[in-house]
């Protein structure tokens, strides 16, 4: 741990403690096998049963970045198309984030101060839950931390030819790794610009704008390739209204909407508590603050990424939704981090070690530890279809509801061991089709196949079904169940 002047054996121990905590819970996580969710369903059907090729196209359904989704379908064809398999690149990114993370803050801060960002960076549950799902976003953020390690390693220093080209290429492919990646890669250019700007560099201001004009065309072609089939859905369009910042709010339903998408970015990592956001808030200012009397540059890489997204948010064309943010939460935690240096700064004796503990225990989700000994579950579909198919006799039917088609077809039709989870007689229902005429076609008896719905949701399929016949069985998991009508 290079660059740090207080190397106490007891920071020491902690920061390792903490750290390894981190990458353990992790892994343990990972390891307790929870079912695919919906989401990851649709993209672990398409992974396993597409060619690489396919993945440069867009999809069926479920958006994914072109080498992410290679990278995946990798891991199934070397470990088998498994939820192990389908996760293991998920879980690389989420370790290699913490390790990146770690070293950057190593670099940047003391250990009394970097110790909060670490355990931050360690125990957020959507850093967590993300690292252990088979979607992209711990992607997303492993290359923002990336680029941000990269960034303070050359940013005091005047890019020459192995630095450019290096900018060039990793611009050029993490476009397609990741679509967050524009808003940091803007940020970054437009600090490397605005430094060859300051000093009258007139050449490297060509030399970086030839740069950024190859990450734009890169993109443009990313864009048209296979963003663009999407971006005018109206279904998906109305599924993140709630999450389109109101740029100019005209009422006080708009302005509370802008401060809770605002807020969001604290949310996302912090408990969610009004004081956990209210200090979080204070130590966001304050280190903007920081930033503004040590280094204003520096606001341009770890502000204007953020900025940039609530404008795109704000003209409707990216989602504030927690998961699609959450590439920004490593520029959100280092931005707190000088806010816990400023405060240091400020008051270097008086109440520190009363602030150590508001941010310990306000800030901080230590309660993740309650995944050592209980399983992170969401939408536990695996076990009600194992059910079935143990229960299912030859006049039994099943009718899956559509919010479990996704699921439920990567079990039957995909997975390794698909044998275990085939049923007869299968019904899928279109999310287009009534509930009504639904139950009325079914043909009975019949098992019902239910996940990811609320309560009421739950009890309006059940009844409708309920008018045709009885329940003669019932099996239920987490957020999900299996139900026999006769």
């Amino acid at each position: 741990m290079t660059g740090n002047t207080d190397n106490h054996s007891y920071y020491k121990y902690l920061t390792w403690g903490i750290l390894l905590t981190g990458i353990i819970l992790r892994i343990v996580v990972f390891l307790q096998n929870r079912s695919l969710f919906i989401d990851e369903g649709a993209l672990a059907s398409q992974i396993v049963s597409k060619n690489f090729s396919a993945f440069f196209e867009p999809l069926s359904y479920q958006f994914s970045p072109p080498i992410f989704s290679c990278l995946v379908k990798s891991s199934t064809l070397l470990f088998g198309a498994n939820e192990y398999a389908l996760r293991l690149v998920p879980l690389l990114a989420g370790i290699i984030t913490l390790l990146f993370f770690a070293k950057l803050i190593f670099h940047l801060f003391t250990p009394k101060i970097y110790l909060f960002s670490l355990a931050v960076y360690s125990f957020t549950i959507p850093f967590i839950h993300y690292s252990t799902e088979c979607k992209q976003y711990s992607t997303d953020v492993l290359i923002t931390t990336v680029l941000l390690w990269l960034f303070y390693k050359y940013y005091k220093t005047r890019l020459r030819g192995k630095e450019l080209l290096l900018a060039g290429v990793l611009g050029i492919v993490l476009v397609w790794c990741s679509m967050p990646v524009v808003f940091t890669l803007f940020g970054l250019g437009l600090y490397w610009l605005y430094q060859a700007y300051r000093k009258n560099d007139f050449k490297q201001l060509v030399k970086l704008l030839f740069i950024c004009l190859t990450w734009l065309i890169s993109f443009t072609i990313y864009f048209f390739l296979i963003l663009k089939k999407d971006a005018g859905i109206g279904s998906l369009v109305k599924y993140h209204t709630d999450y389109f910042f109101p740029l100019l709010p005209t009422s006080f339903t708009e302005i509370y909407k802008a401060l809770g998408l605002l807020m969001s970015f604290l949310k996302t990592i912090l408990r969610a508590t009004v004081l956990s956001q209210l200090l979080g808030l204070a130590l966001f200012v304050a280190g903007i603050i920081q930033l503004w009397k040590s280094n204003k540059s520096l606001l341009i890489p770890l502000f204007i990424p953020i900025l940039s997204c609530i404008i795109a948010s704000g003209i409707g064309l990216y989602s504030l939704i927690p998961r699609m943010i959450l590439f920004a939460m490593p520029l959100v935690i280092l931005i707190l981090t000088y806010g816990v240096k400023f405060i240091f700064n400020k008051w270097p004796y008086r109440g520190v070690g009363i602030l150590c503990i508001l941010m310990v225990v306000v800030l901080i989700n230590i309660d993740t530890y309650k995944y050592f000994f209980k399983p992170f579950q969401k939408d536990e579909i695996r076990p009600v279809i194992e059910y079935v198919r143990e229960h299912q006799k030859e006049s039994h039917s099943v009718f899956v509801h559509h919010l479990g088609i996704t699921a439920f077809q990567f079990y039957q039709y995909h997975h390794e061991s698909k044998s275990s989870f085939e049923l007869q007689r299968v019904t899928e229902n279109n999310w287009k089709d009534k509930l009504k005429n639904s139950a009325a076609n079914q043909p009975l008896p019949c098992w019902l196949i239910l996940t990811h719905l609320n309560p009421q949701e739950l009890e309006e399929v059940v009844n409708e079904f309920e008018k045709y016949g009885s329940i003669a069985d019932e099996f239920k998991s987490i957020n999900s169940s299996a139900i026999l009508i006769k």
